[in-house]
């Protein structure tokens, strides 16, 4: 009989193409493009599907610029001398530059039909810190030693170290977190592995204890210097606002550390 390896799914995770089955699976998310990181009733950033954290752009209040009201003369414009060759060449030019035109507009709108058919995700981020700082948030914790333990996610009040545990005292500062990383992004450790060169997903402690592929939609993981802490959710759409909510948490602790 066949040696029977439960967490094999782990390993072949990216093997082809970068792909997986639990990764195709993924039909919220094809209606559901990004997490959107809300705090004061402003959208303040973004968070795309294995992707960085990415700002909402400051509104700018640009002078208009005067552009020339002819940029290509009109027939009477030309001279009168000039050839019937010039004259249909300008018209055919003009013609050519409208539909260009016409052309941008359709497609501009067409993306912005499209993108307005996919609902995005929010966290509210000042709703989501109270709750880290008081109550906590209970999720799975997997750990090194291959067990997975209930354990409750929790903040410090100056917002700058993390913790799964109520009361603890001894917390991992956010600055020194390296990455913040979703469960089904390909561990760049991995790429180029002799047995799979396209690498594989999650960390090595998902690798070990992962209970199947619905692990990779609900978990995430704090990638540090030493080692990761997991963390496995209790449903994918949660998993995806708090990997958001604390990616952004994790920015803003190193830019206060750099200042």
């Amino acid at each position: 009989m066949a040696e029977v390896r439960p967490n094999f799914w782990w390993e072949r995770l990216f093997e082809d193409l970068g792909a997986c089955a639990c990764i195709h699976d993924f039909k919220e998310d094809e209606a559901s493009a990004k997490v959107e990181i809300v705090e004061d009733g402003e959208v303040i950033a973004s968070v795309e599907h294995g992707k960085e954290i990415e700002y909402a752009e400051e509104a700018v209040n640009e002078e208009p610029i005067d552009v020339p009201e002819h940029v290509i003369p009109h027939e009477d414009e030309l001279p009168s001398e000039a050839p019937e060759e010039a004259r249909e060449a300008s018209e055919e030019a003009r013609e050519a530059s409208e539909e260009a035109r016409e052309a941008s507009e359709e497609a501009r709108e067409a993306s912005e039909e499209e993108e307005s058919k996919k609902e995005n995700l929010q966290v509210d981020l000042t709703e989501t810190k109270e709750v880290l700082k008081s109550a906590g948030i209970p999720f799975k914790k997997h750990c090194r030693d291959g067990k997975i333990r209930d354990r409750t996610l929790v903040i410090s009040e100056d917002e700058k170290r993390f913790g799964w545990k109520l009361g603890q005292k001894k917390m991992i500062p956010l600055a020194e977190v390296k990455s913040v990383r979703a469960a089904y992004v390909v561990d760049p450790a991995t790429i180029g592995n002799p047995k799979h060169p396209n690498g594989m997903a999650g960390t090595v402690v998902l690798r070990k204890t992962g209970e199947g592929p619905l692990v990779a939609r609900r978990a995430f993981s704090f990638i540090l210097e030493d080692r990761t802490v997991d963390v496995e959710c209790f449903s994918e759409t949660q998993a995806r606002k708090l990997c958001a909510a604390f990616k952004l948490l994790v920015d803003k602790a190193k830019t206060t550390t750099t200042k």
